[in-house]
């Protein structure tokens, strides 16, 4: 009977760990000309657990409303350049996953209070914003800045 106890002990301690566990998000986008480049890292416990999740490059078809997104190689596709490397997503497809997370959100019993308790635990720490810009040429684009920022001081 003690083992008994014992295990229900370190259940407890291993819920109450998880319950007070501070989770660090990083959310990665990068975009340029035409691709889109997604990464969303999660690290606990001092970066002892690590998740990352990635989508390698989104693109926008020109012919129709779709969306191309890579899929990312395993270890065995090194040398494989084909057009199955590529996912087809349609608006229907959006549609869809749409409603399926409204199911959901029906089917939890009284989901906006549980997220919004979550949500005051949330704080955001850091926002980034990089941008760059150019014309492809370092005195052109040098010339343009000085004409902005001419013209804003006027």
């Amino acid at each position: 009977m003690l083992w008994l106890l014992w295990i229900l002990l370190a259940l407890l301690i291993v819920i109450v760990l998880i319950v007070w566990t501070k989770i660090t998000l990083f959310v990665d986008l990068h975009h340029v000309r035409d691709n889109d480049y997604y990464r969303v890292r999660l690290r606990a416990w001092f970066g002892l657990i690590r998740y990352t999740y990635e989508i390698p490059v989104v693109k926008v078809k020109k012919d129709s409303p779709r969306l191309l997104v890579e899929k990312k190689k395993g270890m065995g596709d090194q040398g494989k350049e084909d057009e199955n490397s590529w996912s087809d997503y349609s608006v229907e497809d959006g549609l869809s996953m749409l409603e399926n997370a409204k199911q959901f959100l029906e089917q939890v019993v009284g989901f906006h209070k549980i997220f919004r308790r979550f949500l005051q635990k949330v704080t955001v720490s850091d926002i980034r914003w990089h941008s760059r810009f150019g014309l492809g040429d370092a005195a052109l684009t040098g010339v343009l800045t000085g004409a902005v920022w001419s013209a804003k001081g006027a």
